[in-house]
C-alpha cells in the first residue's frame, strides 16, 4: 500500500521547500519512503502525529536506523490528530487513519463533530478526511471502501466531489493481512477543481 501511494505522490522536482504531515502515524510504514523519495529536496519539514505515546516511541527508535539527510526535519507530535492545532498548511498529507466507529466518549465525539460537515457517522476516517483536506494541497489517505457508496459518508462524497482526484486505488480485501475489510487509497488535489471526469483507477483486484 505505502509504494503503491509514494510512487504516485508529486515529484520532487516540483518543490524546493516540502512540508509533509502523516496525521496517524503507527509504527512509521510511510516515513522511510517518502525521505527516500524527497532526499533531493532543499528542505524538508515532516511533521507525524499519533495518539499513541508508545507508537511515537517506536518510530523514533526505527528512524534512527534510517540515513536521514540534513535536509530533512522530523517532527514528532504526541497528540490527537482531530484536537491537534497546526500552525500552518501542508503541501501533502499521506497516511492511514483509523477506521472505527467511536462511542465510547460522547463528550469527545461532540467536540470531533463540532467540527466536521459529516454528522451522520461516528467513523474516525471520515473526520480524518475532512481534517486532512483542510490542511493539505495534496491529500492521499487509505480509507475504507465503504466511503464510495454507504449512505453514511453521503456527506463527505459531496465535499470531495467538489476537488479533484488524480487516482483511486483498489485494495479490495488484500489491503491488510487477516482483516476482512476493502480498502482503496486516493490521491487529490484541495486547490484544483474538477475540470472533468477522468480519474484514473489501478484494481489490485483485477
Amino acid at each position: 500500500i505505502c509504494y503503491s501511494i509514494i510512487k504516485d505522490l508529486p515529484s520532487p522536482d516540483n518543490y524546493d521547500t516540502l512540508k509533509i504531515l502523516e496525521p496517524s502515524i503507527g509504527v512509521g510504514n510511510f516515513l522511510p519512503l517518502l525521505i527516500m523519495k524527497y532526499r533531493e529536496v532543499k528542505n524538508v519539514t515532516i511533521d507525524v502525529v499519533d495518539i499513541d505515546e508508545f507508537a511515537i516511541k517506536i518510530v523514533k527508535l526505527l528512524v534512527k536506523k534510517l540515513d536521514i539527510p540534513e535536509n530533512i526535519k522530523i517532527n514528532y507530535i504526541h497528540n490527537d490528530f482531530l484536537l491537534q492545532e497546526f500552525k500552518y498548511r501542508y503541501d501533502i498529507v499521506v497516511g492511514n487513519p483509523p477506521f472505527k466507529k467511536f462511542n465510547s466518549d460522547k463528550k469527545l465525539l461532540n467536540t470531533y463533530k463540532s467540527n466536521v460537515i459529516n454528522q451522520d457517522t461516528n467513523n474516525l476516517f471520515s473526520f480524518f478526511i475532512e481534517k486532512c483536506i483542510q490542511l493539505g494541497d495534496i491529500v492521499s489517505l487509505v480509507v475504507p471502501k465503504s466511503l464510495i457508496n454507504s449512505p453514511e459518508y453521503n456527506k463527505t462524497r459531496e465535499i470531495l466531489s467538489k476537488l479533484k482526484f488524480n487516482k483511486i486505488i483498489d485494495y479490495g480485501e488484500q489491503g491488510f493481512k487477516g482483516v476482512l475489510i476493502e480498502t482503496i487509497s486516493f490521491i487529490l488535489e484541495t486547490k484544483s477543481v474538477r475540470a472533468d471526469n477522468v480519474v484514473e483507477v489501478e484494481s489490485y483486484i483485477l
